[in-house]
């Protein structure tokens, strides 16, 4: 079996620049958390931080469940880089049969309760960038999904948000 031939034939979404952006976007603010948390960075702790504080570790909780969740629903079919397998089909259990993007919707929730957790101004800048980047890599991702995998029409038929019920 030719693997390079092999992985020439897969159909392929190139989001390569998000999925550093995301990642990059994403180290920083769990950096500024680590900076603050080893005071390194000065932290004034008021009221509203102490009380962003407790719903920001549940998202981040949620989220990173969520995440580990989605990944071990996709399976074989999860990959950091949007690519259909040979054998791709369209995965309808757990949170895919409530949003076609869960992962996207939990890794979204982990960075807010991150910034809550450290709500600072330049964590909130770096999350709008996140949250930005996420809902660009799945309206790209939607694109090729709908045109390059049989039964995803259908699928979108049943399920009808991306990320968040009611929402979009």
């Amino acid at each position: 079996m030719d693997i390079k031939k092999d992985l020439q034939t897969q159909k392929q979404y190139h989001d390569r620049p998000l999925v550093i952006l995301i990642s990059f976007f994403s180290s920083l603010v769990w950096l500024s958390g680590l900076l603050i948390l080893r005071q390194r960075i000065y932290w004034e702790d008021t009221a509203l931080t102490t009380a962003l504080a407790v719903p920001g570790f549940l998202l981040t909780l949620i989220g990173t469940i969520g995440v580990s969740l989605t990944r071990y629903q996709l399976g074989k079919y999860w990959s950091a880089a949007a690519r259909l397998q040979p054998d791709h089909s369209v995965v309808e259990v757990g949170a895919y049969r409530v949003v076609r993007h869960p992962l996207y919707a939990f890794a979204i929730l982990q960075s807010l309760g991150t910034c809550l957790v450290f709500p600072t101004w330049w964590n909130a800048l770096l999350t709008m960038l996140v949250i930005a980047c996420f809902v660009l890599k799945t309206t790209g991702e939607e694109r090729f999904v709908l045109s390059a995998l049989g039964g995803y029409k259908e699928y979108a038929g049943r399920v009808k948000y991306l990320l968040f019920p009611g929402l979009w």
